[in-house]
């Protein structure tokens, strides 16, 4: 059965950085299909570079990057702590590589 109705809800997908890989090549390839599920996709970029891959361009597609060099990084903890306290994601997605401190 294929759903075609837009849910109300929202995913996050946080992610250490988005240069080239195959992971983020993957997350790229299921954003439209995750865009059409539900009403917010947000991607999370932990540290950003400018060698990033460009996001498309979807109506409910939502990046937060930040320049973070540590995982623990309060303006980064802060950020995701309100995000989820307002916005609650049905479904969380996590693909970190650099997952020390």
């Amino acid at each position: 059965m294929v759903k075609t109705s837009v849910e109300s809800g929202s995913i996050l997908i946080c992610l250490d950085g988005f240069k080239q890989g195959g992971t983020q090549q993957a997350f790229i390839n299921i954003l439209p299909d995750l865009t059409s599920k539900f009403s917010r996709v947000y991607v999370l970029i932990i540290q950003k570079s400018e060698r990033d891959l460009e996001l498309p361009n979807l109506p409910n597609l939502i990046s937060l990057k930040f320049d973070s060099k540590r995982t623990l990084d309060l303006k980064l903890f802060i950020s995701l702590f309100f995000l989820l306290r307002k916005d609650k994601p049905q479904l969380i997605l996590s693909s970190m590589f650099r997952s020390f401190a």
